[in-house]
């Protein structure tokens, strides 16, 4: 499917889309009444101006007539629910994955099926939006939304509530004592989000009396959305450029370099002609000429940095994209009223060389910061970032910065802006070392999916008087989080620096110019492990959950804590993140407390023990804090503290093991039954509670070990264990007895 203006029929009765499938990186569908009725007031205020609007037009031909007037109305009242980002797979015809416009569309498609309920054509929805119980909108990578979703669009189409008094409470009773309908439903947010907002589209729809075919129609024909194809630059195809939801398209960079050339005047002679560089004579041919030499210079700059694009177009018409997005948003954050006609109010030659200059100074100035360490591998991966930004991916610069569900393009911003917002204002002073810091400093953000653009102008700002580590003059704000395990809250709004950034830049701060870049490459060798980068939806912790800054600190022990951790996961392996012993690690850490997080399906006890980015930073409980501490300060090697602890454990240890009743603990004999083949499947856990007592313990269901969920490989752990151990564990024996007596003896 081509990108371009869809209207929600052509979205969805299209021979290229089978399915709209919602990708496992998506979050949960949760929009709220408010959010469900804000997008009907939109459509409805819309369509009541369509279906009053008299048009008179004079015509012989009553169909030329109608033709025109459909054509007039189209172009003043229909609607559009914005941008909707996807990709296709070669691998999954048919099928298109949803990168952004989840909650939109989902919406839409209830508010489809409830309409053609209302409007009694459900035979027309099945043939159309729900084929041989194919669903057009699919959770299909989380099993328990994809069943109820297809069980609820069924319950809906064949069940009546026309003569129902009280929908909601009617409506809820009958769909919560279905067959299918499972108690663990409860907890799921996309599950509960689709029924409720299923009655508030219900409730909207009667109560507007917009339960007509009028409206209907008017919905499929007259709603638009902008399809945007994410591998557009992958796949080579033409490069769509939109500023806003109106699809006003930006031209390419010739085109702009044309416009700009031809837009110069005499005015802007007196500011070129003194310049060291200027050659030509002084007259607006002559600043014709010499601009036009600079912006083949930058397109040579692009075509030197092209990657593997044939050409510098796309990295040269991002770049245009995103500093026409920047130069608006410096004016907007201060005027959100402001307007631009056009994208020349914002781009101007001297503007632009300013960037560019920027740009080339930093990919110029790279060799100088790192040979001053011995450990720099992040200014590569930086650099890498901003050209894999502008040659690969494609972003829509002009987005609202308060709309939270742009967070891919939010990320973007608050990634490239504030370093090209900096280097702007230092101009003539920049400091190579201050200017990396402050790149080093935004490259972890981006990593963090820090999404804050709003407080980028004012941060950059301070930055500038006063440094990026003088903060001990900024108070930290404090949010009230609606995902306080996530800090959801503090990526969007934190508008000074984080809680980490804080105390790391003290830290810092404090420490003597002879030792300060030992200390600082040491710091980024412990933020730049893959589990460390990686802190999106992770309290935004790089490395307090290793390093506490507050305590009295020595290089040594910093050197210490980055020796241990990379050999606890050492990352020149082949194994995924370059860790090999998991399995040896995950028994052990049984040993020092909990560290399980719970995962969908939650139908099922079913438990990840292999979440490491969630593990190291202690969010499910402590046991990798007390592990490291012990392992930091021993020798031991990770088997032989598994050995030395299960000893422990089990010595004098006279609890009947089928007795044994927490979790933890029945994993731990697990353990010593089976060794690392606990995890033979992957790092889950499950129990079922409506299977059968497990065969090992008798105040437990089966315990299964599994790869992800029961669709994936499963195995049930007592059936992994010899017949001679299962045979010799009767309901006298102990933890001590299973370990002296018979596991020695096997």
């Amino acid at each position: 499917m081509k990108p371009g203006k869809y209207t929600i029929k052509e979205l969805f009765v299209n021979r290229e889309v089978e399915q709209i499938v919602i990708p496992e990186i998506q979050r949960d569908y949760v929009w709220k009444k408010e959010q469900v009725e804000g997008l009907m007031n939109s459509l409805l205020s819309d369509y009541v101006k369509f279906d009053t609007e008299i048009i008179n037009v004079t015509a012989d031909n009553e169909e030329i007539k109608n033709l025109f007037i459909n054509y007039y109305k189209k172009q003043q009242y229909a609607s559009n629910i914005g941008f909707i980002y996807a990709y296709n797979d070669a691998e999954y015809k048919g099928k298109y994955f949803l990168i952004d416009g989840q909650q939109r569309v989902t919406t839409v498609y209830l508010l489809l099926l409830n309409l053609f309920i209302a409007t009694d054509d459900k035979a027309d929805f099945e043939k159309k939006y729900f084929k041989d119980s194919q669903l057009k909108i699919d959770f299909k990578v989380r099993e328990s939304s994809h069943d109820f979703f297809k069980n609820f669009i069924r319950f809906c189409l064949d069940n009546d509530f026309e003569e129902t008094i009280d929908f909601n409470a009617d409506f809820n009773k009958k769909l919560t004592t279905q067959y299918w309908y499972y108690s663990e439903y409860a907890n799921d947010k996309t599950i509960q989000s689709i029924i409720n907002n299923y009655v508030v589209i219900n409730n909207f729809v009667q109560t507007k009396s917009l339960n007509s075919k009028n409206f209907l129609n008017y919905i499929l024909d007259y709603v638009d959305c902008w399809y945007f194809d994410t591998n557009i630059s992958e796949q080579g195809e033409e490069l769509y450029i939109y500023m806003n939801a109106r699809g006003e398209q930006i031209q390419n960079n010739e085109n702009i370099k044309a416009d700009l050339l031809g837009a110069l005047k005499e005015v802007d002679v007196e500011l070129v002609f003194n310049r060291e560089d200027y050659e030509g004579e002084k007259s607006v041919d002559g600043i014709k000429k010499y601009w036009g030499k600079k912006w083949e210079d930058w397109q040579d700059f692009f075509w030197v940095n092209k990657g593997t694009n044939d050409n510098a177009d796309n990295g040269f018409n991002e770049f245009l994209k995103c500093i026409a997005g920047l130069e608006q948003y410096l004016v907007k954050i201060e005027n959100p009223k402001a307007e631009f006609s056009s994208i020349y109010e914002l781009i101007k030659l001297p503007i632009l060389e300013k960037h560019i200059n920027n740009f080339e100074w930093i990919i110029k100035n790279k060799l100088s910061f790192s040979n001053n360490y011995t450990y720099s591998a992040w200014i590569d991966k930086g650099i890498t970032e901003f050209w894999d930004l502008f040659n690969y991916k494609t972003t829509d610069w002009f987005i609202d910065y308060g709309d939270d569900k742009k967070a891919i393009e939010l990320n973007r911003m608050a990634f490239i802006w504030p370093i090209f917002y900096y280097l702007n204002k230092k101009e003539n002073n920049k400091d190579i070392e201050e200017a990396f810091r402050v790149i080093r400093l935004f490259y972890v953000r981006l990593n963090n999916n820090i999404r804050a653009v709003k407080s980028v102008k004012g941060l950059i700002e301070y930055i500038v008087r006063n440094g990026v580590w003088d903060n001990n003059k900024l108070e930290l704000q404090e949010l009230i989080s609606i995902q306080p395990l996530d800090d959801e809250e503090e990526s969007k709004n934190v508008k000074t620096f984080l809680k980490e950034e804080i105390q790391k830049h003290t830290f810092l701060r404090n420490q003597s110019a002879d030792e300060i870049r030992q200390i600082e490459e040491i710091i980024w060798e412990i933020e730049d492990h893959p589990i460390n980068l990686e802190g999106k939806n992770l309290k935004n912790q790089n490395i307090t959950h290793l390093v506490d800054f507050n305590q009295p600190l020595e290089i040594n022990d910093l050197m210490l804590i980055n020796t241990k951790f990379h050999e606890l996961f050492p990352i020149n392996t082949n194994e995924k993140k370059g860790y090999k012993d998991f399995k040896s690690l995950q028994s052990a850490l049984l040993h020092f407390g909990e560290f399980k997080h719970r995962v969908s399906p939650y139908y099922l006890e079913n438990y990840d023990y292999k979440n490491w980015g969630r593990i190291v930073r202690n969010i499910d409980g402590n046991a990798f804090e007390l592990f490291f501490n012990y392992f930091k300060n021993s020798a031991l090697k990770i088997k032989e503290i598994l050995k030395n602890k299960e000893k422990e454990f089990c010595n004098n240890n006279i609890t009947l093991v089928k007795q044994i009743s927490s979790l933890n603990e029945q994993l731990i004999i697990y353990a010593l039954i089976l060794d690392i083949n606990i995890w033979q499947n992957g790092g889950h856990i499950a129990i079922r509670h409506w299977d059968n007592q497990d065969g090992l313990f008798l105040n437990s269901k089966d315990i299964f070990n599994l790869q992800s969920n029961f669709i994936s490989r499963n195995t049930k752990l007592w059936e992994l264990a010899p017949e001679e151990i299962k045979n010799k564990i009767i309901e006298t024996t102990t933890a001590s007895e299973l370990y002296n007596n018979i596991l020695k003896d096997e």
